[in-house]
């Protein structure tokens, strides 16, 4: 069944709350004048600089394309914005924020970490599709997607700071070897 609403990924450990990023579909900007194909590999060459995953255009990406009556060889207009999939997944191209998790509501926290516990995860990544996670409800109105049992390290990719890299790991670290 299909569900509306943003996307997020709320790593836990032992039932704690490591880090919170809102997930955005794969997605790029026409310009005018290049083709799909050529905006993604413009894209691709921006991703490579930064060590982020590639962009892919194999099967899955043509058939959302096709569902919006484009393919490849597709102009877009100038500022639309074409979206390349339907997962906010990192690996497949999708971008991500950081959030801060001490807004996360800890009803949605203790209600995820129970699901975790269910099965047998001290560490798991969880998707969750919700219309607002900081809204006092969200615990009532989301729904989990996936229960990751291993979170892929390019959800702790840096994005400006070091200090946003080792914030969550150190918080992973600590809990996992019982350190103050």
């Amino acid at each position: 069944k299909h569900v509306d609403g943003r996307q997020y990924r709320l790593n836990l450990f032992d039932g704690e709350l490591v880090s919170a990023r809102e997930r955005f579909l794969p997605s790029i900007t026409g310009d005018g004048r290049g083709t799909i194909r050529a905006l993604i590999e413009a894209a691709n060459a921006e991703r490579d600089a930064r060590g982020a995953p590639r962009l892919t255009d194999g099967e899955r990406m043509g058939r959302f394309l096709a569902r919006q009556g484009l393919d490849l060889d597709s102009v877009p207009a100038a500022g639309r914005e074409i979206g390349l999939g339907a997962e906010g997944n990192l690996l497949m191209g999708g971008r991500s924020r950081r959030l801060p998790i001490e807004s996360v509501p800890r009803m949605l926290v203790d209600r995820l970490a129970g699901a975790a516990r269910c099965c047998g995860l001290r560490w798991v990544g969880v998707d969750l599709i919700v219309d607002d996670l900081f809204s006092p409800g969200a615990h009532e109105r989301g729904y989990i997607n996936e229960l990751n049992s291993a979170p892929a390290p390019a959800e702790f990719r840096p994005e400006r700071t070091l200090d946003e890299y080792l914030d969550p790991a150190t918080r992973v670290l600590r809990a996992y070897f019982d350190l103050p």
